[in-house]
Formats: C-alpha cells, structure tokens, sequence
C-alpha cells in the first residue's frame, strides 16, 4: 500500500522532471508499471522509464532515466500505460499500441513485441483506451467497449476466459460513458449505472 506521502513524493519528482526536461507543455501524463508517459502540447509523447520490453516506443529495449520521443506519434489525445506495454490514441480516433505483447495484448492480431508503435487497424472511432495491467479496453463513439489481450480472470467481460489478441465487442454493454482496466478486472460506467 503506498502512503499519501510517499504519492506526494512521486508526484514531486514527475513534476520536477517534466520542468527539468522540457515537457511542461504536457497535457496528459499516465504511468504503467515501470515507465511514464506524458503527451506534450505538440501532441507528441514522451516516454521514460523501463524499455525490457520496448514500452518506451522508441525502437530499443534500452531503458531510460530520461524523458524519450515514442517514435511517429502526433496528435495524440490520451496515452495509457500497462504492464509492459502502452497503447495512445490519436485525434483520428485510432488506437496505436507497442511494447511487451503478452497473451496478444497489444490487439494486432499476434504475440509479437514491438519496440515502435503500431496501429490496431481493426478499430476506429475511438474516444478513450485505458490499460493497466495485462489486458486492454477501448471505448468507441457509439459507446460500445472493446477488450482484448490476457483474460484468465473473465476481465474481457465476453463470457471466456480466452485470450484474444484482437479487439472484442462487449455485447451485454451498451450506452457506456467511461471505462478502466485494472489488474484482472475491467469497469464500465454506463449513462445510468456502474457495472464490473
């Protein structure tokens, strides 16, 4: 359990971080489980923190205490960071994805870890992606939800425990105004109630 002052100290230190390498045009800032992510005025995104798996998006696996360009992304809305991975999403309502690829999380069709990003070409008009542990949610503008990647708990929300590395529709969830992906659940909350 972290500690409200130990939260503060970690809030401190991002936000000295960000003055000290000039990323206080940073709109939007989302941390997985060893990296950082901030997306700048510009609509870029920088990254830093652990890359063993290529989840800076910078074409190494080399980590880095510094902030780092996510290679090719621009006018990036939002960015989520999972375990090993990170996923951001465009201003066109794509979802771009890289990093660790376990249990096909990443949702491009394989288990293959990238270290640049790549586009989940299989969905589109995208207005919220969030990410924390092994599995992904997405929530399109029809407000229907997405899911994909490792799901040994249900947290898909598609009646299996099967992974998938593509993008599945959530049929029993519709009118859905915002989600989040934990560890090994996954939460809706609809026009009208909170489901899990």
């Amino acid at each position: 359990m972290i500690r409200r002052s130990q939260l503060r100290c970690v809030l401190f230190c991002l936000v000295i971080l960000c003055l000290n390498y000039n990323i206080t045009s940073s709109q939007v800032i989302a941390g997985g489980y060893g990296h950082t992510l901030a997306i700048c005025n510009d609509g870029s995104v920088k990254i830093w923190g652990s890359n063993n798996y290529g989840q800076l998006g910078d074409g190494t696996i080399t980590n880095s205490t510094l902030p780092t360009y996510a290679t090719g992304l621009y006018s990036i809305i939002s960015v989520t960071g999972g375990s090993y991975h990170s996923f951001a999403l465009k201003s066109d309502g794509r979802i771009w994805s890289w990093g660790g690829n376990l249990g096909g999380v990443l949702g491009v069709g394989n288990s293959n870890d990238t270290t640049l990003p790549i586009q989940i070409s299989s969905l589109t008009n995208i207005k919220a992606v969030s990410s924390t542990g092994l599995h992904c949610l997405a929530l399109r503008s029809d407000s229907t939800v997405w899911a994909w990647g490792p799901n040994p708990k249900g947290e898909l929300g598609v009646g299996t425990t099967f992974s998938s590395n593509t993008p599945l529709n959530v049929n029993s969830l519709t009118n859905v105004i915002e989600i989040a992906a934990g560890n090994l659940h996954s939460l809706a909350l609809k026009d009208d109630k909170l489901y899990r």
